[in-house]
């Protein structure tokens, strides 16, 4: 059987080859032990850089490059490019089984009216919590902030009728519990970027000589809460707590962190890395830190709460998106109320306070771990995909149900 995804995530080609930064790559990896043939459509741009993220590999795994319509003008570009991205989608799901829709987004509305038309069965991935775009659609200006809030009330009454016709993986309980009034195969789901081999196998201690803190984020904006963990650090260094933080990712166009860390007056507490690429060096800062820190304001399930308890991390984060059910009430990391700076430094003192609770959550966190691999996800919602009824397996594999469409 054959399977299409199709994704607004970038994928970058150098001469090496495709690579995608998030897990992305890995999420489509996933599938090809189960599938004859993926069919990957998605935006590819040319790159010089070095691979920040994992490489596509698979020999069941083809890549159709769509326009690259992503800069500054993309509202435009999008609407330029409409007819090519349609012909292209049309002439890939005309070859296929099934169709993973990856919402929501510019690109998933054109393949959900394509896949309909062409009666293809499809599942749905929803990543992130597409309402968080309205409380954020009013900080732009002027044509923009028009255009992108009557944009996302469109495409937030496009997903709601996207539910009612397949299978749903949502990323957090609350959009299962959302989603669960329209279709009752809606699925927890969490992506992963890493298999079994890259959990350690021994309990890392907590070392607070000093408390290594790391943040990793691909762009450290605003809306990663690093202004309060910044200020957090600079009030922490006042109480005398010894902290250095470590930062991996890219400052935002605005510098926010950076010009945070230099009015603070922190920076002989805070080390920059850079965005550093998934492999050797990017896995050593895991290795090197006691914990990590997730300040976000608004999150899906981010994937480094689950590498960084791989890696025998414990995890501080805010209480937003999907962060609640990974570290599940508190018994594999603590939890603050996002945008709180006294929260913040709360949760880090209870670590210098009672070091050996902290290292038992530790330990849960690297067993719990386990569960988020890339092969445990992958036939998670393999096995998912059967009890909704869309697929059948029998000896031959995996086969389509005819009959799902009256199961729903």
């Amino acid at each position: 059987m054959k399977l299409c995804i199709i994704s607004h995530k970038i994928v970058f080609q150098n001469k090496q080859g495709y690579w995608a930064p998030g897990g992305f790559c890995s999420y489509v990896m996933g599938f090809s032990p189960f599938f004859e043939e993926i069919i990957l459509l998605v935006p590819v741009r040319q790159s010089v850089d070095e691979c920040a993220g994992d490489w596509l590999v698979g020999d069941n795994i083809r890549l159709i490059a769509l326009p690259d319509y992503y800069d500054k003008w993309w509202e435009v570009n999008a609407f330029l490019y409409l007819k090519p991205i349609a012909e292209t989608i049309k002439s890939a799901l005309a070859k296929v089984d099934i169709v993973n829709l990856r919402a929501s987004c510019f690109l998933t509305i054109i393949a959900y009216y394509i896949t309909r038309k062409l009666n293809k069965p499809y599942f749905l991935s929803v990543f992130g919590d597409w309402k968080t775009l309205f409380r954020y659609a009013a900080k732009r200006g002027g044509w923009r902030r028009f255009f992108r809030y009557y944009g996302d009330v469109y495409e937030s009454l496009i997903l709601n009728r996207m539910i009612r016709k397949g299978p749903v993986f949502a990323h957090s309980k609350e959009m299962v519990q959302r989603f669960l009034v329209h279709n009752k195969w809606v699925f927890p789901c969490y992506s992963s970027t890493f298999t079994s081999h890259y959990i350690i196998n021994h309990h890392k201690r907590i070392n607070t000589d000093p408390l290594r803190i790391l943040i990793v984020a691909r762009t450290l904006s605003v809306n990663k809460g690093v202004v309060y963990l910044v200020k957090a650090i600079r009030k922490l260094v006042d109480q005398k707590y010894p902290v250095f933080l470590d930062v991996v990712g890219n400052d935002d166009a605005d510098r926010t962190m950076k010009k945070t860390v230099k009015k603070e007056g922190v920076q002989k507490y805070v080390r920059f890395w850079g965005g550093l690429p998934h492999g050797p060096k990017f896995t050593e800062r895991f290795d090197k830190a006691s914990v990590l820190i997730v300040p976000s304001l608004s999150e899906g399930a981010p994937k480094v709460i689950t590498e960084a308890m791989a890696r025998g991390v414990f995890v501080v984060a805010s209480n937003t998106g999907g962060i609640p059910d990974i570290i599940k009430d508190d018994n594999y990391g603590m939890l603050f109320p996002p945008g709180d700076v006294n929260a913040i430094c709360e949760t880090v003192k209870k670590i210098f306070e009672n070091k050996s609770d902290i290292e038992l959550k530790t330990k849960h966190g690297l067993k719990h771990a386990h569960d988020y691999t890339v092969e445990k996800n992958s036939k998670r919602m393999i096995d998912q995909l059967e009890s909704s009824g869309l697929i059948v397996r029998n000896n031959n594999g995996i086969l389509l149900n005819n009959n799902f469409s009256d199961s729903i």
